[in-house]
């Protein structure tokens, strides 16, 4: 890769301000509502959709996740009252 020393420096510091900004992000979403930012995602996308739910699978896709890590978030969330899941069909 032929970057200059300019254009190394400025991607360094890009990269660190999204990491900070990622970071604030976290923090904020614990801090000020109890939750992850892996979990404010699942609720973005199930408000997003037009029924407010999506199968697993779906979820998943449009999150650009693994299937099982869907699962695990849903369960944890679905402990502490965040979701309802329900059988597809029911």
């Amino acid at each position: 890769m032929s970057l200059s020393s300019e254009e190394w420096a400025f991607w360094d510091t890009w990269m660190q301000a999204q990491r900070l900004l990622l970071r604030e992000v976290d923090r904020a979403l614990q801090n000020d509502f109890g939750i992850s930012k892996a979990e404010f995602s699942v609720l973005v996308r199930l408000r997003e959709s037009p029924e407010g739910w999506l199968r697993v699978t779906e979820l998943a896709d449009a999150l650009d996740w693994e299937k099982s890590r869907v699962a695990h978030l849903l369960t944890r969330m679905e402990r502490r009252g965040l979701v309802d899941r329900r059988e597809a069909g029911a």
